[in-house]
């Protein structure tokens, strides 16, 4: 966990009324995820594709004194930019997203929010949701996804490369939980929640 102060307090003026958090917490430090092993081998190929177009347009333009392959150069300079972000800059943005993302689980609502500075804010209520997926591992670490999206989606959850997906005819990906190292105890709340049964033993 990154949190050093309350973190429930970051929330409460956006609880709605007779709304309590019943459970709170943060994305573990963990750079890669599951989807990223698929990426991985993508960002690979496209990066040496734009590499090898960027190297030879140089040097057919340095050879040949003509000014067509310097401008397809020039052109091929944004998708380099591009390449760099998928290859290594997704990461980074990744762990200072991790830094500045909050998890809650309230008797009404999943609530994601994010930056302490600017709040983002997102929430899923829990007796309206149709479908919560889970991907967790034998350790119980994992995601909890809220909804459903096509395969071509998915694969960007979690992958710093998020924006991608809304350039897929389909409004964005659903809210999720990532990351977490207690998701199968998470889960459990939230379905407890659901059906009703989960009372607050705190009171």
């Amino acid at each position: 966990m990154f949190a050093d102060y309350d973190i429930n307090s970051f929330i409460h003026e956006d609880l709605i009324e007779n709304e309590e958090i019943l459970w709170s917490g943060q994305p573990n430090d963990s750079i890669f995820c599951r989807n990223d092993w698929a990426m991985i081998p993508l960002s690979l190929f496209w990066s040496v594709f734009i590499f090898a177009w960027e190297i030879i347009a140089i040097i057919s333009g340095i050879y040949s004194a003509m000014l067509i392959p310097f401008i397809m150069a020039i052109f091929g300079i944004p998708f380099v930019i591009m390449s760099l972000y998928i290859l290594i800059g997704r990461f980074f943005y990744k762990s200072y997203l991790k830094k500045n993302i909050y998890y809650y689980v309230t008797n009404k609502r999943a609530i994601v929010a994010i930056n302490k500075e600017y709040k983002k804010f997102e929430c899923e209520y829990l007796d309206s949701l149709n479908v919560i997926n889970k991907q967790i591992d034998i350790a119980g670490s994992g995601n909890i996804i809220f909804g459903n999206s096509p395969l071509m989606i998915a694969i960007f959850l979690n992958t710093g490369l998020d924006m991608f997906a809304k350039g897929q005819g389909y409004n964005t990906l659903p809210m999720a939980f990532c990351d977490l190292d207690d998701a199968d105890v998470v889960i459990k709340l939230i379905n407890e929640v659901r059906r009703g049964n989960y009372e607050n033993t705190d009171k």
